[in-house]
């Protein structure tokens, strides 16, 4: 039986946001906003060339990620596959 890798080490700070809880997460869901408060993860964030996609600077490299697209009732859309 093999040993199981060490967990990472995890540090948890809180803040007390003097905003309406709509507010904070709109800002937060918002992928141009990662920057501000993902600093250590997300160096930019940049609208990619797929609609919903955005290009992701971090400091492992370049990534993309999806990014959901909402409903007017405040729930994320399906994605659906593109045929092909």
């Amino acid at each position: 039986m093999s040993e199981l890798p060490a967990p990472a080490r995890s540090v948890t700070r809180s803040v007390a946001i003097d905003r309406p809880a709509a507010e904070v997460h709109a800002f937060l869901a918002d992928a141009a906003n990662w920057p501000q408060w993902a600093v250590v993860n997300v160096l930019s964030a940049e609208p990619g060339s797929d609609p919903g996609w955005w290009q992701i600077d971090t400091p492992a490299g370049p990534g993309g990620d999806p990014h959901p697209r909402r409903r007017g009732d405040g729930r994320r859309r399906p994605r659906v596959p593109r045929p092909g």
